[in-house]
């Protein structure tokens, strides 16, 4: 099931299977997942600051807190909301043509379990759909030869080979991308170096 899964999104939701055991849960659900997430990824929420990433840490926490001495069930399955919120991450990466699915795309696919537990949590604190998506494709717009490297290190290390191919295009001329997905479509438009 996990195959296309990087590391890290993996290791979330090693995490999240962690999270749920603290809490003697007969489930992994989907605040576990968010928390294997923060806990991996912090830095896919870089429009909020560090001590509000903090809070919604806490507030999973607050509602859901670990209990010790917690007698740790062996394999935990994963919940249905949790299951959805995994098929709508692999849809995300689809739409992205991305080959692989990360902490970015799961978190997307929490957004879209609306009634979730973590879905509710993001949203209290001002984690929207559109907004991380727009993060997760890259800017979105016309920016500077700086903006677009500082997009260009965000590229995971397996796809180095695609990194190259871009920095290429960068130092020649102008670079536009079309993004499609079902019901939109925008333009990115970067300027070459003269």
């Amino acid at each position: 099931m996990f195959e296309r899964y990087t590391e890290s999104a993996r290791r979330a939701v090693f995490s999240a299977r962690a999270e749920a055991s603290q809490s003697v849960c007969k489930h992994i659900e989907s605040h576990h997942l968010l928390l294997g997430i923060l806990r991996e990824q912090a830095g896919l929420l870089p429009w909020l600051d560090a001590g509000v990433i903090e809070e919604i840490r806490a507030d999973c926490v607050k509602r859901f807190p670990p209990r010790l001495n917690a007698q740790v069930p062996g394999d935990l399955p994963l919940s249905h909301e949790t299951k959805r919120a995994l098929a709508y991450a692999a849809e995300e990466a689809e739409l992205l043509h991305d080959q692989h699915i990360d902490c970015g795309h799961l978190l997307l696919g929490l957004l879209r379990e609306e009634r979730s537990e973590a879905a509710a949590t993001l949203r209290r604190h001002g984690v929207d759909l559109s907004a991380l998506r727009n993060h997760t494709i890259g800017f979105v717009g016309r920016f500077s030869l700086e903006d677009l490297y500082a997009l260009v290190e965000q590229i995971p290390p397996e796809r180095a080979d695609a990194t190259a191919r871009i920095l290429e295009a960068l130092r020649s001329d102008a670079v536009k991308v079309t993004v499609i997905r079902p019901n939109e479509s925008f333009e990115i438009s970067f300027g070459g170096e003269k």
